[in-house]
């Protein structure tokens, strides 16, 4: 690979990790895992939990379970709106729309995206009850 093609994917790579830094709220994953596992891409709490069905399954989320993303892009207030629902189709919120742009562009790649819950409060306000880890691969 030439110079410049190096020097062209490092400042793809700063483009495209700019915005996520930039965001409050999420903290990235430092762990690197092995080839053939998931790559953590960032943390962040479910949006609209309390306008969802959150509420009425609260008391069976767990940490480390596995939850499903599913792009909304005929959602009326988002276009680039990522539904969070529970493995039994049990809808919990969204991710927030200040982290959406990466992930909803990784989705409609043909990207495949997981999230798996990272912490449960139920003592919390409904906006920080459940926080999720969003995966690539």
């Amino acid at each position: 690979m030439d110079e410049k093609t190096t020097k062209r994917r490092s400042f793809l790579g700063v483009l495209l990790a700019a915005p996520w830094v930039a965001l409050l709220g999420a903290r990235w994953v430092e762990a690197r895992p092995a080839k053939s596992q998931a790559v953590p891409l960032c943390r962040c709490f479910v949006a609209g939990f309390q306008y969802h069905q959150g509420r009425t399954v609260l008391p069976e989320l767990v940490e480390g379970q596995s939850l499903v993303l599913q792009r909304e892009p005929a959602n009326p207030h988002d276009l680039l709106a990522i539904a969070v629902h529970t493995a039994t189709g049990s809808k919990l919120g969204y991710l927030p729309r200040q982290l959406n742009e990466i992930p909803a562009s990784l989705m409609d790649n043909c990207r495949s995206l997981a999230a798996v819950i990272t912490s449960v409060a139920r003592d919390a306000p409904p906006w920080e009850m459940v926080e999720l880890e969003i995966r690539l691969g």
